[in-house]
């Protein structure tokens, strides 16, 4: 027999009842005077409880011999033996403890490791079917909106008008190619000391632009909005001196185009379209909510039809409306989430975009699919933005870091020109003369330094030639510019330069 707590054989052998065990009296005893427990099976266990064990003669003897005082006296030293041999039970008898704790805590890991386990596949599977959730939620809520009239439910474009405006199209276009735009000398380009400058209500302000009476070289019409409602019209360039505010009863305004000398045609967050008459200063409007979405662009192409004015909704919609009859027609809805929009002087081509993506829709074959202007944001950055040339066969096209031109002719859009690409400058905003040889590009540096930049298009190879970089904090006296707009007037040409809430109008003498 062997002590189930010390592993040697015992003096004065007991069993507990509880777990049948057998032990050292004196270990046992120490156990359940400190415990009260069985040190096996855990129940409760008394000194009363234990039963001592008779042994057998050979049984005595073998005990005797294995504790006897002989093996003792072998160590020479009875007294320390003794005391190394009680300091031995008592480490038996810890070691054993210890041994049971290591087991429950052995057993209490597991347990800990297994739920851990298992809350990260709840987890894993929770945020899974929660991204799934938002997707599906976003697409609902592309396709539901908010409850209000849907652009889905206007009409398409009647055949009869669409063909009409196709046909129409075409004259003008072979027309223009009749006519080839003069560009005015660049060479000796500069800045006149006098600059012409209103400064407008506080807010943010961007602005859009057409040629006066349809012709490039007797002006532009420029309307300077704001999402607070405030809306400019500036009818000479020089002076500055005919600017109208313009209220609006409900809606931000998103985009404004002037109409002509006295009215603005407008559109709103909320996808309305009114115009409005600087004479009799009211809104008249034209259709409420005809896009799901803001307004992004507003395009008359008035040499191809005076009863239809295009606009684009920030969800990809092309509707035409007809300025009389105050009628909305859908023509394409692609779903795309745009954040600026052109229109081809033709007005068979429009383009939409956002800061990664660029396509084409042709409004003569709407059902096919559009074409894709190849970028890539990883090389290039993001897109800045794009237009459509006036010569008609270029597309304008400004990234973060570089500027494209890319041929409309050729299927697969190659460059018409050698790209510009810049180093540590950051592209904000750019505009070509109506004969597009003429580039003026806005950039920012380091340390916030904004630059103008002016090129020249060389076409005997196909490239621009930079003619001068000016800082704008010491030749406008301002550091922050937001936008540029080149405009010709006969023989004199000027920039418009938006900073902030002021607009600066500056000759550039040749």
């Amino acid at each position: 027999m062997f002590c189930a707590i010390s592993g040697k054989p015992p003096k004065v052998a007991v069993v507990s009842p509880n777990s049948k065990c057998v032990f050292e009296k004196s270990l046992i005893e120490s156990y359940v005077e400190q415990n009260g427990v069985d040190p096996i099976t855990k129940d409760a266990l008394s000194i009363s409880q234990l039963i001592e064990i008779a042994q057998t003669p050979q049984q005595y003897a073998l005990t005797n011999a294995v504790n006897s005082s002989t093996l003792k006296s072998n160590y020479s030293i009875p007294n320390l033996l003794t005391s190394l041999q009680n300091e031995w039970d008592a480490v038996m008898l810890e070691n054993f403890q210890l041994r049971q704790q290591l087991d429950t805590c052995k057993k209490e890991l597991s347990t800990a490791l297994y739920r851990y386990e298992a809350a990260m596949r709840v987890a894993t599977r929770a945020t899974m079917d929660a991204d799934k959730l938002k997707q599906e939620l976003t697409t609902l809520t592309k396709n539901i909106g908010i409850e209000q009239p849907s652009s889905e439910e206007l009409d398409p474009l009647p055949e009869d008008i669409l063909q009409s405006f196709i046909q129409r199209s075409a004259a003008v276009a072979k027309e223009s190619r009749k006519k080839k735009i003069q560009a005015l000398p660049p060479d000796t380009f500069t800045f006149e000391a006098e600059q012409n400058t209103y400064t407008m209500q506080e807010g943010e302000y961007n602005f859009s632009t057409r040629f006066t009476n349809g012709n490039s070289l007797t002006g532009k019409l420029t309307t300077l909005y704001s999402t607070n409602g405030q809306c400019y019209l500036l009818k000479d360039v020089k002076s500055l001196g005919s600017l109208h505010n313009v209220t609006l009863d409900a809606g931000k305004t998103t985009y404004a185009l002037p109409l002509d000398g006295s009215n603005i045609i407008i559109g709103t967050d909320e996808g309305s379209l009114g115009i409005y008459d600087l004479e009799s200063h009211q809104t008249r409007k034209l259709s409420s909510k005809v896009h799901d979405g803001p307004v992004v662009n507003i395009a008359w192409p008035n040499a191809v039809t005076e009863d239809f004015f295009i606009s684009v909704g920030s969800d990809g919609s092309i509707v035409f409306t007809n300025l009389k009859e105050t009628t909305s027609f859908s023509l394409i809805r692609p779903n795309f989430n745009t954040t600026f929009a052109d229109v081809h002087k033709d007005g068979l081509i429009i383009l939409l975009g956002s800061k990664e993506e660029l396509f084409i829709y042709s409004i003569s074959n709407s059902e096919n699919d559009p074409i894709t202007v190849p970028h890539n944001p990883n090389e290039a950055g993001e897109i800045v933005s794009a237009k459509f040339g006036l010569n008609g066969y270029w597309l304008l096209l400004a990234t973060a870091n570089s500027f494209k031109v890319h041929d409309l002719r050729k299927p697969a859009l190659p460059f018409a020109v050698e790209p510009i690409v810049l180093e540590n400058k950051i592209i904000k905003a750019f505009d070509v003369d109506p004969a597009c040889k003429l580039l003026f590009l806005l950039t920012e540096g380091p340390d916030e330094l904004v630059e103008l930049h002016h090129y020249q298009y060389n076409k005997s190879d196909k490239t621009w030639i930079l003619q001068w970089s000016k800082d704008t904090n010491v030749e406008l006296k301002r550091n922050r510019i937001d936008n540029i707009n080149y405009v010709q007037q006969n023989e004199t040409t000027y920039l418009q330069v938006l900073s902030g809430n002021a607009i600066l109008s500056v000759q550039l003498n040749n």
